[in-house]
């Protein structure tokens, strides 16, 4: 029989199977050869000679009862209630009040601790109350040198709570190992410790049990302080009862001792017990827990100098401040104990933190699952002895049952408890393990653990001496747990479709092979098949939410409004009369064809020699030719071919000659071109026609003079890639009347390559004053004054200021020059620069002539005759002034552009408590990027969406809409954000079969599969094809060739549908259309294709499966 073990710090006994004392929480060492009690610090056993390294209780499982069979119940009970968040390990410790395990997280794949409670003590009155009262008092504080709590549970008749796990060894450890630890140690410990008190004081909770055993050393040599099983907090009445003593003999204050009220003071006077023993090696007080008691009570502490001679007499005298017994003589606060103590952490390279980490690790994790779980005073239950009495037979088995909701991929333990034939519970004994199906559950007959396979039904049976039990266990397939929906690539509009993708997973994160339902918020706005495809039907946002088993899973879509599928010129004619006038009429008409006002149309002509066309379609008709007119608007085309014939030699008459009157208005002036000019006026470019007969009435003629006319020919504005234009030729003095210079430019794309061929027009904004050739840039002054000539390519542009001055005026004599001090020139930015002219007398030459000149044309420009100077890359160049013979120069700084335009991106509808990140993008005046740079955001209504001042970080606070705000410098953008309410639960559809609606659904799949190839959409139109064979391929290739080569001008022509096949699950609708292109080789082609969709049917809707080209077309 096991011998009776007292606890030699406070006199308690110890059960059976108990490692450590239920009262103070002291371990209990016993030989394991004859159970005879030892005492700390025998190297051997004094009766027998067992060697101390083997030292310890007896194996629990050759001498525990009922009670350790409880124990073992109780870890496999927290095994089932954790499955699939956490992997119990190890046992760290145990104590009369619970008992600590080692666990990993899977979820965060870290480790942590679980503390559960000892089931022994749950009928005690008030034990799960103060259990409870420890978690939540730990929970509630957040301090780096407290221990963290991280969840409370409660389940199948268990309570614990998971806190942080430190990785290190606790002080009474780390004291017994280094026996008096270093001055500068020590006063590390108490600084992080007495940090952690201080807190724990302020937010009212007193610890009542400070002592070494609940201080940890983690690895990185700083204090947790643990075990607030018995803290009090202050707002909170006192679970113990009146007169009750709580606490460590060893470290308890005088009023704890004496049942006096407890203050933080206590904790201050443990606090200085601890300190004194780190300091000397031996607590204040040693002895029974009577005469500790006692002591605490009446005694003063022997002086430390008396046990360690070189310690500070300032150190001494605070710790026996500590010490005193009225709590009213201690410190006033902890904080002027610590100071007086010279508490201080010890730096990161301190050597002798390196000596603290050596010994908080010097035993591994070993050292934990030795060290006590720190726990407080506990009512302990007796379990009878064990009989020594001969093996009694088996009588019967009980099964533990299963946990609920076991799905596949789960495992447990079984667990089997053996009973004898009176119904008496006996020792754990061997359990043989099988099961009827294994390929739904598979058990480990060595370990017991049953892993879950698949879904189903297993009957399990335990077999020990002969006697068998069943337990049938139900597996369910796994339930979804998390639902992830990929974000969309593309824009949904108005009449378009696009298919939502959401996997399912289950808790460990695994994909469930099972479909998700779909849901819209609001099915006006966009209506979602079963299958997650979706389909806009009016502008605006729209909630979609996939959902299975108990998970959801929801993401807002703004639906666009309808995309222009069709461009209809209606009624062109097939010729016309040169010198004719007529009206294009247009329409844009989406994939339904129907019609789309508000769009704007573009027009272009092919030959603007031939014929010519403004903006709102108005057509000139100007000299013999053919011509093809296009009207575009969001990317979508269409083109008609005109001939235009010369009239009939009767129909010309004479225009009337016209001079043109050497002085104009300012109006007439800008509507009036002369030969060779450009200007861009009203978003319209202008272009000048050689002089030819004009038949009829004409906008402009010739005259007696030989001067061109002109006639007014608006084009639509350009659409061509950006580039840059740059005027590299410029006059360096002002011209005469009747002279002429040569204007040369180039033209630069956005990386600034020179772009080889490509066209520069020109153009005069006063052709009175000088007129330009619109091909050549050549420049012939007409009278004097001022103009400005542009030079342009696409949405590029560069002037130049030219001057005409009258002939035969003479310049004065300018002296000398100085240019006026310089500036620093941001990039995009330009500038008039202002030189002084003197004359030989040194008196001011108001009117004299300066010419202007740039030594590094790339950083930047500068106009010769006005000054004006302009920016285009960071750097310096000089710049040169000169009138007559003087000449002068000053060096010009280009800076890096400042923000000149602002963006912000990120914007979409949001829901009430989600978090939106919001960008901005910058550029400068060229147009390039700018980084770097603060921006500030500010929302117009708090209440419906804050935003972070810093971050742009949007929280949405309740429905409406609200305009968010982002400011850099003197430049400003903002969005206009809409917040929606909090999604309501699903609802079930109600489902509808009927003929009627099948036929819609199947007119809108077919409406789908043509206005993909009419606009050309050959992404969605591959992703629509499906092919099933090698023909289907090559047919999709040989499509796709077609409608992707501009040359090929393909057009598509007007469908005509045939009637749908409509069975039950499955349906059929084809359709024709002529597809009309141009080969190099062939000529024109005509293939008429017939393309035929596919449709099943998923609960109440149609799902447009393909859609491709059947047969064998002429590709």
């Amino acid at each position: 029989m096991a011998a009776t073990l007292i606890c030699l710090h406070c006199g308690g006994d110890f059960d059976d199977g108990d490692r450590f004392c239920a009262r103070c929480g002291s371990e209990a060492l016993a030989c394991p050869n004859c159970d005879r009690q030892l005492v700390p610090g025998d190297l051997s056993c004094p009766h027998c000679g067992t060697p101390a390294e083997r030292v310890s209780l007896p194996d629990p499982s050759t001498t525990r009862g009922d009670g350790a069979s409880a124990l073992s119940d109780m870890i496999e009970r927290l095994r089932r209630v954790t499955l699939g968040e956490f992997e119990i390990g190890r046992e760290l410790g145990r104590g009369g009040m619970a008992a600590v395990f080692l666990a990993h997280e899977i979820s965060l794949d870290r480790k942590v601790a679980i503390k559960v409670m000892s089931p022994g003590l749950m009928l005690g009155e008030g034990m799960v109350d103060r259990f409870k009262h420890e978690a939540i008092t730990i929970a509630g504080l957040h301090h780096p040198n407290i221990v963290s709590v991280y969840s409370v549970r409660q389940a199948e008749g268990l309570h614990c709570f998971v806190m942080r796990y430190v990785r290190g060894r606790s002080l009474e450890q780390v004291a017994q190992e280094a026996g008096r630890l270093p001055l500068a140690i020590v006063r590390s410990i108490l600084h992080q410790v007495g940090s952690a008190l201080t807190y724990a004081h302020r937010s009212r909770v007193v610890h009542r049990d400070i002592k070494p055993a609940n201080i940890l050393i983690d690895e990185d040599g700083n204090a947790v302080v643990t075990d607030f099983g018995i803290a009090k907090a202050a707002e909170r009445p006192s679970q113990t009862l009146t007169g009750a003593l709580v606490g460590t003999p060893a470290y308890m204050s005088p009023e704890q001792c004496s049942g006096a009220e407890v203050t933080g003071a206590s904790d201050q006077y443990a606090l200085g017990a601890v300190a004194y023993e780190l300091l000397t090696g031996a607590p204040p007080f040693a002895g029974s827990t009577l005469t500790i008691m006692q002591a605490h009570v009446e005694r003063a502490p022997r002086p430390i100098q008396e046990l360690w001679g070189d310690c500070p007499p300032e150190v001494e005298a605070a710790i026996l401040r500590m010490l005193e017994k009225d709590p009213a003589a201690r410190w006033p606060r902890l904080a002027d104990a610590m100071a007086a103590l010279g508490a201080a952490p010890l730096a990161e390279e301190d050597p002798l933190r390196a000596e603290l980490i050596g010994y908080a690790t010097s035993g591994g994790d070993a050292s934990l699952s030795e060290a006590p779980t720190p726990t407080s005073p506990a009512p302990r239950t007796r379990a009878s002895p064990p009989g020594g009495g001969p093996v009694r037979p088996v009588g019967g088995i009980s099964i533990m049952p299963a946990p609920a909701g076991l799905e596949s991929g789960d495992s447990f333990a079984l667990v089997a408890v053996i009973r004898g034939q009176h119904g008496t519970r006996l020792p754990p004994r061997a359990v043989e393990w099988s099961t009827d199906a294994p390929s739904v559950l598979r058990i480990d007959g060595a370990s017991g653990i049953a892993s879950a396979v698949a879904s189903g039904s297993a009957v399990v049976t335990a077999t020990c001496k002969g006697i068998t039990a069943l337990l049938r266990v139900e597996v369910a397939p796994p339930r979804a747990d998390d639902i992830v929906i990929e974000p969309m690539n593309e824009a949904l509009h108005v009449g378009e479709e696009i298919r939502l993708d959401a996997t399912p997973q289950d808790k460990r994160g695994w994909p469930v092979p099972r479909a998700v339902t779909w849901q819209s918020a609001d099915p006006a706005v966009a209506a979602v098949t079963a299958d997650g495809a979706i389909a806009g039907r009016a502008p605006g946002t729209v909630r979609i939410t996939a959902a299975l088993d108990d998970a959801r899973a929801s993401i807002v879509i703004p639906v666009l409004p309808p995309r222009v599928a069709i461009v209809d010129i209606a009624d062109p004619p097939v010729s016309v009369v040169a010198g004719q006038t007529f009206l294009l009429a247009a329409r844009t008409l989406d994939l339904m064809n129907a019609p789309l006002p508000g769009r704007a149309l573009l027009w272009s002509t092919s030959d603007v020699s031939v014929a010519v066309v403004t903006a709102e379609g108005l057509v000139a008709a100007l000299q013999p030719g053919s011509v093809v007119l296009t009207a575009t608007c969001e990317g979508v085309r269409a083109s008609v071919r005109i001939g235009v014939v010369a009239e009939s030699p009767a129909a010309v008459t004479a225009p009337e000659v016209r001079h043109a009157p050497r002085r104009r208005s300012r109006r007439a002036r800008r509507q009036a071109l002369l030969a060779g000019g450009t200007a861009l006026s009203a978003g319209l470019l202008w272009l000048w026609l050689a002089p030819a007969p004009v038949a009829g009435p004409a906008v402009g003629a010739t005259g007696n003079d030989g001067r061109a006319g002109y006639l007014a020919a608006p084009v639509g504005a350009d659409s061509s890639p950006p580039s840059t234009v740059v005027i590299t030729r410029r006059p360096s003095r002002a011209l005469r009347p009747d002279s002429a210079t040569a204007l040369a430019a180039e033209v630069r794309d956005t990386a600034g390559r020179i772009v080889e061929g490509a066209a520069v027009g020109w153009s005069s904004s006063d052709t009175t004053v000088a007129r330009v050739d619109r091909a050549t840039g050549r420049v012939v002054a007409l009278r004097p004054g001022r103009t400005q000539v542009v030079a342009a390519n696409g949405r590029g542009r560069d002037s130049v200021v030219i001057a005409v001055r009258r002939a035969g005026a003479r310049a004065p004599v300018a002296g000398s020059i100085a240019i006026a001090a310089l500036q620093p020139l941001p990039t995009g930015n330009s500038a008039l620069l202002a030189a002084v002219v003197l004359g030989p007398a040194g008196d001011t030459l108001a009117g004299a002539e300066v010419t202007w000149a740039s030594g590094n044309p790339q950083v930047a420009t500068v106009e010769p005759l006005t000054g004006m100077a302009r920016g285009h890359a960071p750097g310096t160049t000089l710049i040169l002034a000169r009138s007559g013979n003087q000449t002068s120069a000053a060096e010009l700084t280009v800076v890096a552009g400042a923000v000149a335009a602002l963006e912000v991106l990120g914007a979409r509808p949001m829901a009430v408590s989600e978090t939106l990140a919001l960008r901005v993008a910058a550029r400068d005046r060229e147009g390039k990027q700018v980084s770097d740079f603060p921006v500030a955001w500010t929302s117009s209504n708090e209440s419906v969406a804050a935003v972070d001042e810093g971050t742009g970080a949007v929280v949405g606070r309740a429905p409406g809409s609200v305009r968010i705000m982002a400011t850099a410098g003197a430049e400003s953008a903002w969005t206009q954000l809409t917040v929606l309410p909090r999604p309501e639960r699903l609802r079930a559809q109600d489902g509808n079969s009927e003929r009627r609606q099948a036929e819609t659904w199947v007119a809108a799949g077919v409406e789908q599969c043509y206005g993909a190839l009419q606009s050309r959409n050959l992404a969605r139109l591959g992703l629509l094809w499906r092919p099933v064979s090698r023909s289907d391929e090559n047919n999709l290739k040989q499509l796709t060739r077609i409608l992707r080569t501009p040359e090929l001008e393909a057009v598509v022509g007007e469908r005509t549908d045939r009637p749908p096949t409509i069975g039950p699950q499955a349906a059929t609708a084809e359709f024709t259309a002529p597809l009309t292109w141009r080969e190099s080789s062939a000529g024109p082609r005509t293939s008429h294709l017939v393309f035929r969709a596919g449709f099943v049917r998923t609960l109440d809707r149609w799902e447009l499966s393909s859609c491709r080209v059947v047969g064998s077309p002429r590709l």
